[in-house]
């Protein structure tokens, strides 16, 4: 009598019998009886489910499910459901699907089999890391001067700190130079969950080496002008082999007359292959 899940009365109507000697029978009305009609299995098949990690086990977001065994003609859709992965870690983990509901018309004579666990990839969260600092005196190495770190991305309150990386200047000559930085690695109870993007290239200086320049001699006999003698010169605070040498300066005694004079040394220059550096 209804086309609905439960105990229904079942109408026998339009009997006809057979046989040799059925045309001498007559069937009496026939009462109802009744009878179930038992509900409609479905499957749920869902996809999806990969995320980036943000330190939640929460995985509705990106998935979606497909009903199966739907009588034709029949709306029947998924309303909601709780989808939470078994680990909040970065990997490929099993995610747990419940609570679903259905909805449609005649959503209430369907019977929703156990949704199995689904897998779900949890990736890596990217993280800027900034340096600065950088700088330093002339010392005729690529490396450079102190730089610090630090790390934009970070999900609440967790601990994750720069640990190592590998930083050197693009060029070792004074002036304004790039300071590469790479492999950069990280520390921390969740660590693993976090990559590091990229990093920029830094601009820091390297400033010029400072010598001291020693001189002797000078000593000449009388002859009114402020002239000196022959001036010996050295450099002292070159570093390592580099190439530098004094190339002129100028000398003059403060006073023109006989006796111990101080002489003043002005304008020197320098020259060799590494001299731009000091």
């Amino acid at each position: 009598k209804l086309n609905i899940v439960g105990p229904n009365a079942i109408d026998i109507s339009n009997l006809t019998l057979i046989g040799q000697q059925s045309t001498n029978y007559r069937v009496l009305p026939i009462p109802s009886f009744y009878s179930y009609i038992i509900p409609r299995n479905l499957n749920i098949i869902f996809k999806g489910g990969s995320k980036i990690y943000d330190s939640y086990r929460d995985a509705n977001t990106n998935i979606f499910g497909t009903i199966y065994n739907i009588v034709p003609g029949e709306i029947i859709t998924i309303s909601s459901f709780v989808a939470m992965f078994k680990d909040q870690n970065v990997g490929l983990r099993f995610i747990d699907i419940s609570n679903v509901i259905l909805s449609g018309p005649t959503v209430f004579n369907y019977n929703l089999l156990s949704v199995p666990s689904i897998s779900g990839m949890i990736n890596q969260r990217g993280l800027t890391a900034t340096f600065t600092g950088g700088n330093k005196i002339y010392d005729s190495t690529r490396f450079n001067g102190p730089i610090y770190g630090s790390l934009s991305g970070i999900i609440g309150m967790e601990n994750v700190t720069i640990s190592t990386y590998i930083s050197f200047f693009k060029s070792g000559l004074v002036g304004s130079r790039f300071i590469d930085i790479s492999y950069v690695t990280l520390q921390g109870p969740t660590a693993y969950n976090y990559y590091v993007y990229s990093v920029p290239v830094l601009t820091a200086y390297i400033d010029y080496k400072t010598l001291i320049a020693s001189f002797t001699g000078g000593t000449k006999i009388y002859d009114s002008l402020y002239t000196t003698g022959p001036i010996q010169s050295s450099l002292s605070g070159i570093i390592g082999f580099d190439d530098v040498q004094v190339n002129y300066f100028d000398s003059k005694f403060k006073l023109n007359i006989v006796g111990p004079n101080a002489i003043d040394i002005s304008n020197l220059t320098l020259i060799g292959q590494q001299s731009t550096n000091y």
